[in-house]
């Protein structure tokens, strides 16, 4: 609950800082020196951004970096024919920048606060239709913002599913050594000592009955057999996992 009062008021925060910085840039550009200090109090408030972020910034604050990109565009707005100004386009990116880092009531209330900034030029129906594109704008760039946060998560999913790929990868051939080590090392070394055996007793054959001589001489025709059946189930283990 906490968190979540804490996201409210800052949204709040935001959403208010916004349209009151609006709201004196309006008051400003009604002001008898606008025309004559627009120019000069533009620098001046990049110039104070620059230096905040610089030297006083400790960490990203959407929220204040909309606020002066809105007071800078409007600036420029009101120094080339506002509502007519050919920079018109700004408030779009404006609109997109908002869509991507804050939260879509903070967007709306910017659109409308920006609306409301023009309405007093509004005096041709290239004004109007001017307006009416930010409306479409607005909606536009959320749903634009939604689809790249999809692109994103799902971005982050295939990532995982590498991972997990690579693990997986890893273990199978890890398991892949293993038997390759009991197939080349423990196996067959028994199955050498047992043929290395039954051949001696092979050559001492007197000491031995028919029916002795003849399980021994299978257990040595059979080890033998096991021992080639190794070595070509190690070889296609090889060549199935090249």
């Amino acid at each position: 609950m906490p968190q979540k009062d804490n996201q409210n008021r800052q949204l709040f925060l935001n959403a208010f800082f916004l349209v009151l910085a609006i709201f004196l840039v309006r008051m400003w550009s009604h002001s008898p020196f606008s025309k004559e200090y627009d120019l000069f109090l533009t620098c001046l408030i990049v110039f104070a951004y620059f230096v905040y972020r610089i030297f006083f910034s400790t960490k990203e604050n959407l929220g204040f970096d909309t606020i002066f990109f809105t007071v800078i565009i409007l600036f420029i707005l009101s120094s080339t024919g506002g509502l007519n100004s050919s920079f018109f386009f700004l408030l779009y990116f404006l609109l997109f920048l908002a869509a991507f880092f804050l939260n879509p009531i903070v967007l709306f209330a910017l659109t409308f606060s920006l609306v409301a900034y023009f309405t007093n030029e509004l005096n041709s129906l290239h004004g109007g239709l001017q307006l009416l594109s930010l409306f479409l704008i607005a909606p536009l760039a959320v749903f634009f913002s939604k689809q790249y946060l999809k692109l994103l998560e799902s971005q982050n999913k295939i990532k995982v599913l590498k991972t997990k790929e690579s693990k997986l990868g890893k273990t199978v051939s890890k398991e892949e050594t293993d038997s390759l080590f009991f197939l080349s090392l423990n196996f067959k070394q028994g199955l050498l000592s047992i043929i290395h055996e039954t051949s001696e007793l092979l050559a001492d054959l007197g000491s031995f009955n028919l029916s002795q001589k003849e399980k021994l001489q299978k257990i040595h025709k059979n080890a033998k057999e096991l021992l080639e059946s190794g070595k070509k189930l190690q070889e296609k283990i090889d060549k199935e996992t090249d």
